[in-house]
């Protein structure tokens, strides 16, 4: 089918995105291009577009509902190896809604494409490269379940290897072409074609996904298992599948190690019950795959030659010798087109000897090079710039195995406090920053050093180890998606906080009141002092993120309502540790009030004005009675300064009767 160029066309999506050309096109989940941003940066980006009907106005006003729910999900999603989403718009166009899903663009290509290319060459992927491929993948959904949020779309069409540094990259959530599904259905639109319910990709999904709707985390890990057996064997889990008994069978394709068959069997059992549930536990068995154990390749990793690495030590790329894979058709093609005028010219004997030369550069499989998985391909210019680099977690964590040298309870000290923080998903290079920070506070002779593994440094490292674990006390406190987001937290973050507090009519101010109370529960020597310069300030952040939570939920919001007739209100409660309530009511300007708080433990009282100004901050005098400046809702807040649970009692007397 003939379409016009749309380079030539430079259509412009959305007020804002340029487009480059067109990247992909599905029938059911739209079109992909590569567009530049015309705002800021002049960045390119992928864009997706999506398109549905709007068969009545109810259609829209739901469409808005549910992409703008899915959209918060996906701007959470903050990994170097997760396609990062910018926007994620819905709006009317005509007759139809559109969608649109800017997010990066990766120079790569699909784990399908390159299994395709291995299968042209007549190669399957080695133990060693499927273990690094479910070491990384594990590792991505440890990250994205510790946020709350399930794939439910994984394939080797929706995992990107990227071409820079040989990291795979995720993308394609299930989120959006399930609402589209969710629009069709639900709401009965007879011109789109129903996509099924739930979304799952037959043979990757498991079947109580396809048949039921039941998705869970161990749902990501049978996906993830499927691709990865599938690129170990070259074949479709639809002919590794017995239809009858619905139990893989790959034993007959590809000779694995007894350690990852096992393995494998699990995360694809039939039944949920049988199946690994967390992609932390598959990390932890994967960890436990001895090096001499791993079946060597064929060539270059012969009998005899030392094992390949195992999955705890895989920090390099997934896959190795690459070289461009262009090159390596030409010269084939080269070679090719030599040997047929050979054969041409010289008859029969020159057919032979050019069969034979033939044969000897296109031998058995195990003595082909390794593939260049990252072909070249057009890229946007380097100096347009490109989206901003994200750290957090490693996909291979870097923490390296204790030293040999040191005693075995220590040892196992420190690989204890190392499975805490992986499954509380806290990055180590963070977490060093803020352990060393927090023994430096304590003990400046100490600050910016490192112990040695000498014995005469034993009581150092203890040191270490317990404030270790007394961080990791402390932080199991907070949400997996505050802990998540420890170390990248930034100042547009904080921007974003306060529009959303902004928004239920508590100030800037109040909020702060909440995540002060819990922070300085546990870190009071940093009180008075500038943290969020430190590696503390994220911690800060992280108790912020969780308290605007509690406000938006209303956890730690409550409105004063007064009774017809009466001038007062009472609201009786109580407050566990560092947790904190914001009181709003609507109040006159020249009105006055007198409000007061009845507590037997220490507390924190403050009173703010409707645009923030405290008329009381922070007091351990807890009560305040004056004329009100101006008119609107007004924040009582009261906060817990005690290490027990109070019981408080609130009073808010007004000179008006409603």
């Amino acid at each position: 089918m003939f379409m016009v160029s749309s380079v030539e066309s430079e259509e412009i999506k959305g007020d804002r995105y340029r487009v480059i050309r067109e990247l992909a096109q599905s029938s059911s989940l739209g079109t992909t291009y590569l567009v530049e941003d015309l705002q800021g940066s002049n960045a390119h980006f992928a864009l997706k577009e999506f398109t549905f009907t709007l068969r009545t106005p109810d259609v829209f006003a739901k469409a808005e509902q549910l992409f703008a729910r899915e959209a918060d999900i996906l701007y959470r999603l903050d990994h170097a190896q997760i396609l990062k989403v910018h926007h994620l718009t819905c709006f009317r166009h005509e007759e139809r809604g559109k969608v649109l899903l800017v997010q990066d663009y990766i120079e790569g290509q699909t784990l399908r494409s390159l299994l395709d290319a291995r299968w042209i060459q007549g190669r399957k992927f080695s133990e060693t490269e499927g273990l690094r491929l479910l070491y990384q993948l594990a590792s991505l959904l440890n990250y994205i379940h510790s946020m709350g949020v399930i794939h439910r779309h994984i394939s080797p069409e929706n995992i990107l290897f990227r071409q820079g540094d040989g990291r795979l990259i995720l993308g394609d959530f299930g989120g959006i072409a399930q609402v589209l599904a969710t629009l069709s259905v639900e709401l009965g639109d007879p011109t789109t074609t129903p996509l099924p319910m739930p979304l799952g990709k037959p043979g990757y999904a498991p079947p109580e996904q396809l048949q039921k709707g039941i998705i869970f985390t161990y749902s990501d890990l049978y996906a993830i298992a499927a691709t990865v057996t599938v690129m170990l064997t070259g074949q479709e889990p639809l002919q590794l599948i017995d239809p009858k008994t619905g139990e893989w069978d790959w034993h007959g394709q590809v000779k694995l190690s007894a350690q990852f068959n096992v393995i494998l069997q699990k995360m694809l059992a039939k039944h949920p019950g049988d199946r690994y549930h967390s992609a932390y536990d598959v990390i932890s068995a994967l960890r436990e795959i001895p090096r001499s154990s791993l079946i060597p390749s064929k060539g270059k990793h012969s009998a005899g030659t030392a094992a390949p690495p195992s999955p705890i030590e895989m920090t390099q790329p997934l896959f190795s010798d690459r070289r461009n894979f262009g090159v390596q058709v030409f010269k084939f093609l080269l070679q090719f087109v030599f040997a047929v005028g050979f054969i041409v010219g010289a008859g029969a004997i020159g057919w032979f000897v050019g069969q034979t030369w033939l044969k000897t550069q296109l031998s058995s499989p195990e003595e082909l090079p390794e593939l260049d998985i990252s072909p070249r391909v057009e890229a946007p210019p380097p100096s347009l710039g490109q989206a901003e680099a994200l750290s957090f977690p490693a996909a291979d964590d870097p923490e390296p195995e204790p030293s040999e040298s040191l005693p075995e309870s220590e040892r196992q000290r420190k690989l204890a406090l190392r499975d805490r923080r992986l499954k509380m998903a806290i990055d180590y290079e963070f977490f060093q920053g803020l352990v060393a920070e927090e023994v430096g506070v304590k003990d400046a002779q100490k600050r910016g050093r490192t112990p040695s593994d000498d014995p005469k440094d034993a009581v150092w490292r203890e040191t270490i180890d317990v404030t270790s674990a007394q961080l990791l006390d402390r932080l199991e406190s907070l949400s997996a998606e505050a802990r998540g987001g420890l170390g990248r937290y930034r100042r547009i973050d904080r921007d974003r906080w306060k529009r959303e507090v902004n928004e239920l009519n508590v100030s800037n101010s109040a909020a702060i009141d909440l995540a002060d109370a819990a922070f300085f529960l546990y870190f009071p020597e940093w009180k008075n002092k500038d943290f969020l310069s430190q590696a503390i300030g994220q911690v800060w952040q992280a108790i912020a993120l969780d308290k605007v939570k509690a406000l938006q939920d209303g956890t730690s919001l409550q409105t004063l309502v007064f009774s017809k007739g009466k001038a007062s209100v009472d609201e009786e409660g109580s407050l566990k540790p560092g947790e904190g309530k914001v009181f709003l009511a609507r109040l006159e300007e020249g009105q006055s009030i007198a409000t007061s708080v009845l507590t037997d433990q220490a507390m924190g009282f403050s009173v703010y004005t409707p645009n923030g100004e405290a008329l009381r901050s922070d007091s351990q005098e807890l009560n305040w009675s004056g004329k009100l400046p101006a008119t609107g809702v007004y924040q009582i807040v009261i906060v817990s300064r005690s290490n027990e649970t109070l019981s408080y009692k609130l009073t808010l007397t007004t000179d008006t009767l409603p």
